[in-house]
């Protein structure tokens, strides 16, 4: 079972952040599909999910269902399907993934190639760098053309916590180079989100897995590490070229009226609020399938005027993650999709007494929250390269716990 796993989170990751470039349209939803069937079988009648996940998943799918019937928005059953279906795949995934039990030595395997695929990917852009350097004023100094360099960028991110996590567990100086290496990647992708989820990932794993005695080192260093970044955003001109470019982007007072990403917010409340307690209702809002066909919401408003978010020209649309779900799903409905997001958090404190505590804590934690933080300007919950992690690895990490087996 183990191999199936890896392979199939290794080819699913990697086609789902090239597939943009290399024109294999829906073929990872085809990988994922492949996997899924070839696990239910594996596991047979031995399929196991915790009771009160599959409460709230039930309570949500129940809810997309009442949201589709009463919105004016739904378009017909085929988009909700396909809009439910991709809210809904990383809540399978993790039903899937916890019916892999691994022994400690098979998850670390895992959790390395998960390290060395994006190592991989930096090693491409390191080359291709030196080959064709950045001529663009704002462009990243580190650069990969087959990857969005915001997902490459939000990839070295999972790789540094998923070698911070080896580390506090092996102890092993390689991993440690390794997050070292990965952040240093991160840094030079010039993406402002990604750096301000770095420092989160370095802060976190000075307050979990410090001592008590040694906390208020590890946040002076950060401290200083927060004054370096400072001083670099103003030393080097492709990331002060951008500081100031969002700044007056983001900064006017009309941005909600003219700019996609805060638009798509400042709307998302609004039909939230308008449909309280649901919303526009599954594939209607930032989702796939309004790049199928174009959704009335859009007119109704006042969306698509704004430039990447019309019904032709380049596409915004799907640029927000949270923005989708609450537009969608509405103030519940985003509610039960926070508890799903959040569920392995409730297994930290099973193993409080436990030597790894302080690792199972940091990963869990910082998984979460840095991909909840940097897709509030990528849809990375979408991509299964980040899919595996948030949803497999730590689903699997779960079950281990709840087996006494970590």
């Amino acid at each position: 079972m183990f191999y199936v796993y890896l392979i199939f989170s290794l080819l699913c990751g990697v086609v789902s952040i090239l597939g943009d470039h290399i024109g294999v349209g829906m073929l990872d939803y085809a990988l994922f599909s492949m996997f899924l069937a070839i696990s239910v079988v594996m596991a047979r009648k031995r399929f196991v999910v915790p009771r009160s996940y599959m409460l709230i998943l039930v309570a949500y799918i129940l809810l997309m269902s009442v949201n589709a019937y009463l919105s004016p928005y739904t378009a017909g059953i085929k988009y909700v399907v396909i809009g439910a279906v991709a809210t809904l795949m990383p809540f399978i995934l993790f039903m899937v993934s916890y019916n892999y039990v691994m022994d400690d030595k098979d998850l670390s395997r895992l959790i390395d190639a998960m390290i060395y695929l994006v190592l991989a990917m930096c090693g491409i852009a390191v080359v291709e760098t030196l080959l064709f350097p950045p001529v663009y004023e704002m462009s990243s100094i580190l650069k990969i053309s087959v990857i969005k360099p915001g997902f490459f960028a939000s990839m070295c991110n999972q790789g540094v916590i998923l070698s911070l996590y080896q580390y506090s567990i092996s102890h092993k100086k390689k991993y440690r180079s390794l997050a070292l290496i990965l952040s240093v990647a991160a840094v030079l992708t010039i993406q402002l989100k990604v750096i301000a989820g770095l420092a989160c990932i370095w802060l976190l794993y000075s307050l979990f897995m410090s001592k008590k005695k040694q906390r208020v080192r590890s946040i002076a260093m950060m401290l200083l590490c927060t004054v370096v970044v400072v001083f670099a955003v103003s030393k080097i001109p492709s990331l002060s070229a951008k500081v100031e470019k969002y700044i007056g982007l983001y900064g006017e007072d009309n941005s909600y009226e003219t700019v996609a990403r805060p638009a798509l917010y400042y709307q998302s409340v609004n039909i939230a609020n308008d449909f309280f307690p649901l919303g526009s209702g599954q594939g209607t809002f930032g989702s796939i399938p309004v790049n199928m066909i174009y959704n009335p919401v859009y007119y109704d408003y006042g969306l698509n005027g704004i430039y990447g978010l019309g019904e032709t020209g380049d596409n915004f649309k799907m640029d927000t993650h949270w923005s989708n779900i609450l537009g969608e799903n509405g103030y519940l409905g985003t509610l039960l999709y926070l508890l799903l997001f959040c569920y392995p958090l409730r297994y930290i404190r099973k193993v409080r007494n436990h030597p790894k505590y302080r690792s199972v804590r940091f990963l869990m934690t910082t998984v979460i929250v840095v991909v909840m933080f940097e897709s509030l300007t990528l849809c990375i919950p979408g991509r299964m390269a980040f899919m595996f992690i948030y949803a497999g690895v730590l689903s699997i990490i779960c079950r281990k716990i709840s087996m006494s087996r970590l």
